[in-house]
C-alpha cells in the first residue's frame, strides 16, 4: 500500500536524497505565492532536516 505524501514530504524527500541543498527558500516561495501551511509545522519539518537556523 502506498503513504499518502504531500508537497511537504516530497521537498523532504529531495533534501534527504540530495536532489536540492535547502527547503527553506522554497517554502518562503510558496508562502508568498499564498500556500497555506503553519509555522509550527514549517519549524518542524525544518529541524528535521536540518535548516532550523
Amino acid at each position: 500500500m502506498l503513504k499518502p505524501l504531500g508537497l511537504l514530504g516530497i521537498l523532504k524527500l529531495a533534501k534527504q536524497n540530495e536532489k536540492i541543498d535547502e527547503i527553506k527558500p522554497l517554502i518562503d516561495l510558496l508562502v508568498s505565492k499564498k500556500f497555506r501551511i503553519s509555522k509550527k509545522l514549517i519549524n518542524q519539518l525544518l529541524k528535521e532536516v536540518g535548516e532550523n537556523n
